[in-house]
């Protein structure tokens, strides 16, 4: 007996051990297949919810729609209850948010008047009170070819052609085979219209026949760079495997992600980004995979719901998403239970418990149904009688029914009624948690800019490449910039050196107006260790736009004489009559680019955005703590805080008066002789390090002044200091990258390769294409390596002349 005991016994203890191998095993499989289709998980994983931190920053969002003029009688009701509840979303939205209506259409009727729309006025600026917008769009099946000349009308209104990027190849294709395909506009609009809309934080793209909940006052997508995607309903077992093969015919990827919604909620150009490539997928699809008479519809819905024309631009959607989510790493999220919505559910709280953000009309006879309500059917309900029923169904249908009842005029009202109660002006009552930087583009304003730095002349064999670079980078965004706008670059030198002669900069000569051309102006500056404390920074006639600080100036001598990065905070503490007069500045070192980003966008007018540091410890953020409550310094607890700041100049100048407070104590109290003369090199780096005393005197400012003075930061890691090795030929566009930064890399651009001439073997003309940071920076480099310096000059000459001039 013993001898069959003791196999019963393991078997005993093996069954229930495979068992649970088994049961793991299945649920982690189900978690992979679920995550390969995007199923969704908990909608809070991909929402931001109003808190009084955000609640507090200005949110820039814009409802976009395609509204067909011509069948106005048909679709007027619909647009009037996406009003109507936009309206009664925006009763729970943060008095410092902002969110737009904007409706593509063909013509400012008189509808729209009555609404209170205003036509092709893009935002102006974040406090400007909401508002629908009406932008004049010629639809696909309108633009017609002329058959002598071959040319295509392409705009309802020629005097507004920027408001629009048409790509006319591809729009010629469009009208020859998808003119007649009913839902191509509203696809179009987000790939041609992306002047109206890419200065928004989110946009959400959208069918008419929706309603807009509460839910979507208090919510914004996660990440600030990614899009949600709502709850499609084409996809069935044939046409997944049909589209992942037509996929591979036309050489794109494929995430295998089914049922694709045509709501998306998120990042401007993500959006633009995914509505292009629909459209090139959808002139695919109709050349390649659909037949003539199911082009023509002549089949009905006879192949639905496996293969169906009618549902062409989900298809050319579901392929766009799959390959972008691969080939371009774009974040794209399915949000299946938040956005497309059914207007049916009578769940008291589904809308509130599930955070459902949006409503969408499916095809149903079922409470709510928009061919009911169109029938009359509803009409005999008030809608007073709804108010206390919470459920989509009963949100949708009281939402509807007044939006009927009130009169266009009544509806305009209401709107005009909430932008009352929106401030116009930006409150002074930002959290000091708060640090999200917001960017805005006032195109119709003069703007006076003025790029910041310290070229030390003394070494100009080693910067002059880095100076040359940053020079060519400025001409090329100043064709990106509005043609009213003005960007200085101004050096401050020893010595007005042959170099700086030969690039047209202009000497100790301040901007007198707004109307002056940009220049490259030079003012003499004396550096720290230079100065013997008496004779020296008396010569005022020479430093005209100089205040010295004499008893602050000697010390920085003493104990910074090591230091070589003093000068770069101490021109702007102490030269502040050179560049009062901009409305913002850029302080930055010369081993940079401006990207054409720089030439579109400035902070909000009370912000300061600092870029991105890499200085920061948990030893180093403990030891500056205790250092500011030594200092008697306030403390609001941020960390790597770049050396590149962008905003306006007074803050500009506090922050840099600050900093070279606290790099004194520093260096007196907190750096030992040997560290100071530089004899330990690098072997405390990264804990405490002499070599970043101006980022730790910057550290401590910031962070007191924030507290002690109220003053605005964003923290711009992403758009300021970004690195030049980046191989993502969408990341400087996609993420609003402004300025890139040469780290201490090997890879392409390394400055350090670039000055030993590794390079010179590259022609820039090769890299146009290269949309890359590390691209970018390389032509320009390169370009401004082969240019003169009397090319370089003549560039700037014509950089903001006018045509006949």
């Amino acid at each position: 007996m013993s001898l069959s005991i003791a196999p019963y016994k393991h078997r005993k203890l093996t069954i229930p051990f495979l068992i649970i191998i088994i049961l793991i095993g299945t649920y982690l499989l189900v978690q992979t297949f679920n995550s390969g289709l995007g199923i969704i998980a908990p909608a809070n994983k991909y929402l931001l919810k109003q808190t009084s931190q955000l609640n507090s920053s200005f949110v820039r969002r814009a409802i976009l729609v395609f509204y067909p003029t011509n069948q106005e009688a048909h679709y007027l009701s619909e647009i009037r209850w996406l009003y109507r509840s936009w309206i009664e979303m925006m009763k729970y939205e943060s008095k410092n948010w902002r969110t737009d209506l904007i409706i593509y259409t063909e013509r400012y009727s008189l509808s729209f008047q009555q609404l209170g729309c205003i036509v092709n006025e893009i935002r102006k600026n974040e406090t400007e009170p909401p508002r629908c917008r009406i932008f004049l769009y010629l639809r696909i099946s309108n633009r017609k070819i002329n058959s002598v000349t071959n040319h295509q009308t392409i705009f309802v209104d020629t005097n507004k052609k920027e408001l629009f990027n048409i790509n006319i190849p591809r729009s010629t294709l469009l009208y020859r085979h998808l003119s007649t395909y009913g839902y191509i506009d509203s696809v179009n609009i987000i790939a041609e219209g992306y002047p109206t809309f890419k200065y928004y934080d989110f946009i959400l793209k959208t069918d008419i026949d929706v309603f807009i909940t509460k839910q979507f006052a208090k919510f914004i997508p996660f990440v600030h760079s990614g899009l949600l995607v709502g709850r499609g309903g084409y996809s069935s077992d044939f046409n997944n495997r049909r589209l992942a093969r037509i996929a591979r015919d036309m050489n794109w990827t494929h995430q295998g992600i089914p049922n694709i919604g045509s709501t998306w909620y998120g990042s401007p150009y993500i959006a633009q980004r995914i509505a292009t490539l629909t459209l090139d997928a959808m002139l695919h699809l109709y050349n390649n995979e659909f037949a003539r008479a199911e082009r023509e519809q002549k089949l009905g819905t006879l192949l639905w719901p496996d293969w169906h024309y009618g549902v062409l631009s989900m298809y050319g959607t579901h392929l766009a998403v799959n390959h972008l989510l691969i080939s371009e790493k774009l974040n794209v999220t399915k949000a299946d239970q938040l956005l497309d919505q059914s207007t049916t559910n009578p769940d008291q709280f589904d809308l509130e418990k599930n955070n459902r953000l949006h409503l969408h009309c499916w095809h149903t006879e079922k409470k709510f149904s928009k061919f009911q309500f169109k029938l009359g059917q509803y009409n005999q309900i008030h809608p007073r009688t709804l108010l206390n029923d919470s459920s989509a169904q009963a949100y949708a249908m009281r939402m509807a029914l007044e939006s009927g009842l009130m009169s266009l005029e009544e509806l305009g009202q209401r709107l005009r009624d909430i932008s009352n109660s929106h401030p116009t002006t930006r409150q002074n009552d930002i959290d000091n948690n708060d640090y999200t930087p917001r960017l805005h583009q006032p195109l119709t304003s003069l703007i006076l800019r003025g790029l910041l730095v310290f070229f030390p002349q003394s070494q100009e064999q080693e910067y002059l490449p880095e100076l040359l670079w940053f020079y060519r980078s400025w001409l090329e965004m100043m064709q990106q910039e509005p043609f009213i706008w003005r960007t200085d670059l101004i050096i401050y030198t020893e010595k007005y050196t042959l170099p700086l002669q030969q690039l047209g900069c202009i000497y100790n000569r301040i901007r007198i107006n707004k109307g002056e051309l940009p220049q490259c102006r030079v003012f003499p500056y004396q550096t720290l260790d230079f100065r013997n404390g008496t004779d020296e920074i008396d010569k005022t006639n020479m430093y005209l736009y100089q205040q010295f600080d004499k008893n602050r100036s000697m010390a920085l001598m003493e104990y910074t004489k090591k230091y070589p990065y003093i000068d770069s905070i101490n021109i702007i503490a102490e030269c502040y009559p050179s560049f009062a007069m901009y409305d913002y500045i850029l302080r930055t070192d010369i081993d940079v680019f401006l990207t054409k980003n720089f030439g579109h966008f400035v902070p909000h007018k009370d912000t300061l955005l600092v870029g991105k540091g890499g200085y920061s410890t948990a030893f180093s953020a403990r030891r500056l703590t205790r250092i500011a409550k030594d200092m008697n310094w306030m403390y609001a607890n941020i960390t790597n805080i770049g050396s590149t700041w962008y905003g306006p100049p007074h803050i500009a100048q506090r922050i840099a008066n600050f900093s070279l407070e606290a790099v004194l104590h520093l260096s007196m109290n907190e750096f030992t002789l040997p560290e100071r003369q530089g004899r330990l090199g690098d072997v405390l780096w990264p804990e405490w390090h002499f070599g970043v005393l101006s980022m730790y005197g910057t550290h401590l400012a910031v962070n007191h002044l924030i507290v002690a003075e109220n003053i605005h930061i964003g923290l711009a890691t992403t758009l300021l200091d970004q690195n030049t090795d980046t191989k993502d030929l969408y990341d400087i566009e996609k993420n609003n990258h402004l300025h890139l930064h040469c780290w201490h890399t090997f890879e392409p651009f390394s400055k350090s390769l670039f000055k030993e001439g590794r390079y010179n073997h590259i022609n820039p003309s090769t890299l146009m294409n290269d949309t890359s940071a590390s691209g970018y920076a390389m032509r320009l480099a390169l370009e401004s390596r082969l240019m003169s310096f009397g090319g370089l000059r003549q560039a700037l000459l014509t950089s903001k002349a006018l045509p006949n001039s």
